[in-house]
């Protein structure tokens, strides 16, 4: 075949003979002894040429797939990154961020509720020695409970 098809396997095949004779096989014995037609049947046949075709969409997906996979992150697909506007980048809460926030709310809480800083003063520099707190929010906890 020629075109595209053609360049990707596709191609003609026999099918059988028609006309003054009919043989399914490709080969036949043709006694002439009178004016006769004889015709070749072909059928066209695109079976590699389907395979090609599924072949180069399996690598092209993959190669997608892979290149939004690896460019995922943020909390958004690879596509949306792609697709979107560029701009500055959102940044997220991060999960220790939003924790820390919560314990430093709490805290506050307790602090405001309590006549003892000195009490409270000695659990927050347990908490930062024990890491259950950030230095940034110790110090900041630090600086209300001395006010």
């Amino acid at each position: 075949m020629s075109g595209l098809l053609g360049t990707l396997g596709g191609k003609y095949v026999f099918s059988s003979w028609t006309g003054d004779m009919s043989a399914q096989s490709a080969e036949a014995t043709v006694v002439v002894d009178g004016p006769m037609t004889v015709h070749a049947i072909w059928k066209e046949d695109y079976t590699q040429a389907l395979i090609v075709l599924a072949a180069l969409g399996c690598i092209i997906g993959l190669a997608l797939f892979g290149l939004f996979r690896h460019t995922k992150g943020g909390g958004e697909s690879g596509l949306k990154q792609i697709l979107k506007a560029a701009g500055p980048a959102k940044e997220e809460t991060k999960p220790e961020a939003r924790a820390s926030a919560r314990i430093e709310e709490i805290l506050m809480k307790e602090i405001s509720a309590e006549t003892d800083r000195e009490r409270y003063l000695k659990k927050l520099e347990e908490l930062r020695a024990n890491g259950r707190i950030s230095q940034r929010i110790y110090e900041k906890l630090k600086k209300k409970l001395e006010s």
